[in-house]
């Protein structure tokens, strides 16, 4: 099982944070080029990236009090199988802390897949940044 953590430190406070990213289908008000379709009451979400690529992902577990959730992808692209990931907002005394895990089986070259997920993330967090103003 590979893991991969990303984290990023933000000046906005958690709770500013948190209500732009709670929404599990709303993945598109702060990853700019994806579009997201909701279905199952919100629990599934179908995201079209900008290349045309399209991953459906399932909402397994919500917990607002800390300010977290996780899911798993259902099917897409990306080299991994058995994919489960959690995004949690971690406040601190000035702003807050966002960080973003995942474990899962690579397909092919754990390296390969391992830094698609690294990059995900990352490039997700740099996104929220610009989304709630640093």
């Amino acid at each position: 099982m590979v893991e991969v953590l990303a984290s990023r430190d933000y000046k906005a406070s958690a709770d500013k944070v948190w209500q732009k990213i709670r929404s599990f289908t709303g993945l598109a008000d702060w990853l700019p080029g994806v579009k997201c379709e909701a279905s199952d009451g919100g629990k599934t979400r179908k995201l079209t990236m900008p290349t045309g690529a399209v991953i459906v992902e399932t909402l397994e577990k919500f917990d607002e009090a800390s300010r977290s959730y996780g899911y798993t992808i259902v099917t897409g692209p990306l080299p991994v199988k058995d994919y489960h990931s959690e995004i949690r907002v971690v406040p601190r005394t000035e702003g807050c802390t966002v960080e973003w895990r995942g474990r899962f089986e690579a397909v092919g070259p754990e390296a390969v897949a391992k830094g698609v997920i690294e990059g995900v993330y990352k490039g997700g967090l740099a996104a929220l940044g610009v989304a709630v103003g640093g």
